[in-house]
């Protein structure tokens, strides 16, 4: 009996614990970032952010023998920040009542990526077509603006395309951890709807650190979710073409392994000592 009910009081406690840490987790489900648009001097000040909104654009071909549509490339141009978080009321410093980041008016931010999605139920590209990411790796880029970076939208006849001028700046990298994507309506050979949401690793580079300045370290994975409706996809059969895929990005960190190791530790610790008073 005295068995039983240790191991009943140790489960409770490790439960207990286990649950707070989700609690925790779920507390900082969007963490607030800083960035620092003035990292070479030229742009205005840090700010506080959740969050960062953009549209992609990518072709897919359709591997019919590994049942899987391949993005060998594409873009994410980004058009702004929300700030969700408890620090600061809006985004950006003020300039009157204007508040501003400076993206996309002293400097571009985007993204470049590839992929391959796997279907896991309904017909290749057809309507409510279900897949599993296979491979997302991505980079993230910074253009000052001294000449703009052009981007080239995807068509069905060829690939999505970035013309920098040589002065873009990389401020991290990324690889899937796990994600899904849909075409959410129409048949392949027509118009269709497209959904993506993964789950990444996010790195910042040097210059990285410098535009995303807080937290030090900063996160270590990054949460994306794209959709779009219906309007800028196209296809013919091989290609699906989507333009204007509309979504977010947040980023989290995946604890330490110190940290769950002292975890581990702590309960460990709880469970001898319930077992000397059981004993006593």
């Amino acid at each position: 009996m005295k068995t039983t009910m240790y191991r009943k009081n140790l489960i409770a406690i490790a439960v207990g614990s286990l649950l707070s840490l989700g609690m925790a987790t779920n507390a900082m489900a969007l963490p607030q970032f800083q960035v620092d648009p003035n990292m070479d001097n030229n742009h205005t000040d840090a700010f506080y952010a959740t969050s960062i909104s953009g549209s992609s654009s990518e072709r897919l071909t359709a591997n019919v023998i590994d049942n899987t549509l391949v993005a060998t490339f594409g873009y994410l141009t980004f058009t702004g920040f929300t700030n969700d978080g408890p620090v600061g009321n809006d985004v950006g410093p003020a300039f009157g009542s204007v508040f501003s980041t400076g993206i996309n008016g002293d400097y571009q931010l985007y993204l470049t990526f590839n992929l391959v999605a796997k279907l896991t139920s309904g017909s290749l590209g057809g309507a409510g077509s279900q897949y599993s990411l296979e491979s997302l790796n991505f980079e993230v880029w910074r253009d000052n603006l001294s000449t703009l970076t052009n981007f080239t939208a995807a068509t069905v006849g060829a690939e999505a395309a970035v013309t920098g001028n040589g002065d873009d700046i990389k401020l991290g990298s990324g690889s899937l951890i796990f994600g899904s994507a849909a075409l959410t309506n129409g048949v392949f050979g027509s118009t269709v709807g497209a959904a993506l949401n993964s789950k990444t690793t996010y790195t910042n580079t040097t210059d990285g650190d410098k535009y995303f300045f807080d937290p030090s370290p900063f996160y270590n994975i990054s949460f994306n979710a794209f959709n779009n409706t219906g309007t800028g996809v196209t296809s013919d059969g091989t290609h699906i073409a989507i333009n204007s895929a509309a979504g977010v990005v947040d980023f989290n960190r995946v604890p330490e392994p110190e940290t769950l190791a002292l975890m581990g530790i702590g309960l460990l610790g709880l469970g001898v000592s319930l077992r000397k008073r059981k004993a006593a």
